[in-house]
């Protein structure tokens, strides 16, 4: 859905001339826009002193943000400082136009980031609208955005905007991946641990979550199950504890209590009850308490 000009936008020259539509503007507010005209009210036609050149507000304003927005990256920069109300009113609007002006630079992040706010406008004055966000979260990850392709994967998996579709959302996992992102590999390993879109392959999930345990406490944990359970994969018990305990360092509830419970029963480690009570504690503290 193409954003229009909102109210801020000068449609009538104070002498009443028609103001023409910049396609590609950036509106701005009217106090920028009117240090801008009068900027450039004050400069000469083709350079010949003394000679006064009319500019419309509408042309002017382009002008302005041509210098203020003249790249995908710094539109993106500002998007962000008025979406977040850095030093600025938080103006989701003008946060919008911004990310709107970089996707149509190729800057793929303000596509991804317009995506996000499509499904939660807010007062951006945008409508809510996941089949939207669905179109720009495509046109970024074919541009190598590789949370937009993990996100998109997460659309088809569980049928938000779009028709639920496993085999396309394993395939946009794996372009997550192959780009690096962290979360596309975790849901990729997911998928190839429980046999969603694709084969069962639990050698490689297990490479997967481990390989993305550093960045992300779920993917210790997972890891840590499936070396415990042994699905598909050598029951170990002691690389169980050790990815417990890397979960549990990375402040997941769940890691730490995986681990007290390891402690209690001695699967894998010397039981120590003392050790599996601060265990649950701590888990509980961060969110999931056992009563025992």
């Amino acid at each position: 859905m193409p954003l229009t000009p909102g109210s801020d936008t000068v449609y009538k020259h104070q002498h009443g001339l028609k103001a023409r539509y910049h396609p590609g503007l950036v509106l701005l507010r009217p106090s920028t826009l009117l240090l801008a005209i009068l900027s450039l009210f004050s400069c000469n036609r083709g350079g010949n002193p003394g000679e006064d050149q009319a500019v419309e507000p509408i042309e002017a304003a382009a002008q302005a943000q041509t210098v203020l927005c003249e790249t995908g990256g710094k539109c993106v920069e500002q998007a962000r400082v008025h979406l977040q109300g850095e030093g600025v009113p938080e103006d989701r609007a003008l946060a919008s136009q911004l990310f709107k002006r970089a996707c149509d630079l190729g800057t793929m992040e303000g596509c991804f980031s317009l995506a996000n706010i499509y499904v939660n406008p807010g007062s951006s004055g945008l409508q809510h609208s996941p089949a939207e966000s669905v179109k720009l979260l495509e046109v970024a990850c074919t541009g190598g955005h590789g949370q937009a392709c993990a996100n998109l994967g997460t659309r088809y998996s569980q049928g938000l905007g779009v028709q639920e579709d496993q085999s396309r959302a394993v395939a946009l996992y794996k372009m997550a991946c192959e780009a690096k992102n962290t979360a596309g590999c975790y849901s990729l390993a997911k998928s190839l641990r429980d046999g969603e879109g694709l084969a069962v392959d639990a050698s490689q999930a297990l490479h997967l979550f481990e390989r993305t345990c550093d960045e992300l406490p779920e993917s210790c944990l997972a890891a840590g199950r499936m070396h415990q359970g042994g699905r598909g994969i050598p029951k170990n018990l002691e690389s169980a504890v050790r990815f417990f305990e890397r979960a549990c360092d990375g402040k997941h509830e769940s890691g730490c209590v995986d681990l007290a419970y390891a402690y209690q029963d001695g699967l894998g480690v010397v039981a120590d009850p003392a050790r599996a009570d601060a265990l649950f504690e701590l888990g509980c503290k961060l969110g999931r308490c056992i009563h025992r």
